[in-house]
């Protein structure tokens, strides 16, 4: 699951289970890697269904705020 906020909205979305059953240890960082992957994907669907932000709406503290 992927959850992103836009003000007082929170948007979610849910990817497919993911089973890593069966993997060795000397596997861990392919997995991880794999894992960012595919929630960076899930939030970027989600992002692409927000309308656009202009720059000029962007707040000073916008990075601290969220």
């Amino acid at each position: 699951m992927a959850i992103c906020r836009d003000g007082n909205e929170y948007y979610f979305i849910l990817g497919e289970n993911i089973s890593y059953e069966g993997c060795a240890y000397e596997d861990r960082f392919i997995l991880t890697d794999q894992l960012r992957d595919r929630m960076a994907t899930l939030k970027w669907r989600i992002l692409e269904q927000l309308p656009p932000l202009k720059r000029g709406k962007i707040t000073e503290t916008a990075y601290e705020d969220y």
